[in-house]
């Protein structure tokens, strides 16, 4: 679409700065939801796989009767 509507005319000054914003906008929201998506992924995918963590019964140097 927004190529479309470059081939219809060129832009120029205000018109020229006002559409570098915008597609520069566009990119910069497109990373973001890309990261999004993957730091949401990765998220998930971590908590399935992330196995229990060990209790203080099985820390090394805890002895039975150092427990509060």
């Amino acid at each position: 679409m927004i190529t479309a509507g470059l081939e219809r005319q060129t832009p120029t000054g205000h018109a020229l700065t006002n559409l570098l914003l915008e597609l520069g906008l566009l990119g910069f929201l497109t990373l973001a939801l890309a990261t999004a998506i993957y730091m949401m992924r990765r998220g998930v995918s971590g908590q399935a796989e992330e196995p229990d963590s060990p209790g203080i019964d099985s820390l090394p140097g805890v002895m039975p009767s150092d427990r509060p």
